[in-house]
C-alpha cells in the first residue's frame, strides 16, 4: 500500500487542513540528512549501483552463454557418455 502511497492518502482524507503528520516527518528527516543535496547525493548513489548491477548482469549472462555453448559441444562430441545435465534445468 505504501507504494501507491495510499496510507499517506488515508491520512490525508482524514485530517482535514494542511499536510499529513507522516509527510511532515519524512520532510523534517530529509532536511536534518542533508535535504535537497542529499537526495541529489542518493540519487547518484542509485544510478552507480544500477550500472554496476546491469555489468554484474550482463557479465553473468555473457558467462552463461559460453557454459551453454561449450557444453552443447561438448555433448555433440561424446553423444551419450556426455551425460551432465543440461544448464537450462538446474
Amino acid at each position: 500500500m505504501t507504494a501507491l502511497g495510499l496510507p499517506g492518502a488515508i491520512e490525508a482524507m482524514e485530517t482535514p487542513i494542511g499536510i499529513p503528520s507522516s509527510l511532515l516527518e519524512r520532510l523534517r528527516v530529509v532536511k536534518l540528512e542533508g535535504g535537497v543535496n542529499f537526495l541529489r547525493e542518493q540519487l547518484k548513489l542509485l544510478d552507480k549501483l544500477a550500472q554496476q548491477a546491469q555489468l554484474a548482469l550482463s557479465e553473468t549472462t555473457k558467462l552463461l552463454d559460453e557454459e551453454e555453448r561449450e557444453d552443447g559441444e561438448l555433448r555433440n562430441q561424446y553423444k551419450n557418455k556426455w551425460n551432465r545435465y543440461i544448464g537450462l534445468t538446474l
